[in-house]
């Protein structure tokens, strides 16, 4: 959804009746609605478009023992051993929201990489003593998990994974931005979902890569103007 269109374009509409303050023309219809209507409708649009992808997403609280978070909660590091470091999204996933990850620091010395996937067990449920020592296949046996190892190829310092759940409940996923297309699919999308992921073998530290808009930039200058025009008009 392009909110700065929705912005121009009632922008426009304002600017050509200026004259004639309760009617607005569209190219198809004409409508006739308070100036207050379009204002509250234009402030849904741009929040309820932007809401989900404004939000950072960080590491949960809840944890593998082996595992220490940093930098607020957005990058996770296995301190020791190979296993003991299941982590989840602080937050739930929307469908078609992509999880970026970026490979933070890997090692040689073990077999194994990152596992990842998604749960609609909420983690806040579990104890972190309590998660089993690894993803796959521990977790992926469990109702509500499902989660694939990656290849070790890809588990590289530097490189970002991509992935996200469809409506359909297929999860796709890719590397520095290339799709590779379907993961795997059965994924149960009627309850919330949060990100699913397991620093394990050679994968030593990964982070969350937001890059979310926040209240404040250039969608708080539009809104500012659009604003100060409704008011010169009404």
């Amino acid at each position: 959804k392009n909110v700065h269109f929705y912005i121009f374009y009632f922008v426009y509409i304002m600017y050509s009746n200026y004259n004639n303050r309760s009617t607005f023309y569209s190219p198809t219809t004409v409508w006739h609605v308070d100036i207050s209507t379009v204002s509250m409708y234009l402030w849904f649009v741009i929040f309820s478009g932007n809401s989900t992808g404004n939000r950072t997403i960080k590491f949960h609280n809840v944890h593998g023992e082996n595992v220490k978070l940093l930098n607020d909660n957005t990058l996770a590091k296995r301190e020791i051993s190979y296993c003991k470091a299941i982590c989840f999204s602080s937050r739930p996933i929307a469908i078609n929201e992509k999880v970026l990850i970026r490979f933070v620091e890997t090692s040689s010395i073990w077999d194994g990489v990152l596992s990842f996937g998604f749960t609609n067990i909420d983690p806040g449920s579990f104890r972190g003593s309590d998660l089993p020592q690894s993803a796959s296949p521990d977790l992926k046996k469990k109702q509500g998990c499902w989660v694939e190892t990656l290849e070790k190829r890809y588990a590289v310092v530097n490189n970002v994974l991509h992935f996200y759940v469809t409506g359909n409940g297929d999860v796709m996923y890719g590397i520095n931005g290339k799709d590779f297309g379907l993961l795997f699919s059965g994924v149960s999308t009627v309850f919330p979902l949060w990100a699913l992921l397991d620093i394990y073998g050679n994968t030593i530290g990964i982070e969350f890569v937001n890059h979310g808009k926040h209240p404040g930039n250039i969608d708080f200058v539009f809104i500012n103007i659009l604003l100060l025009l409704l008011g010169n008009t009404i």
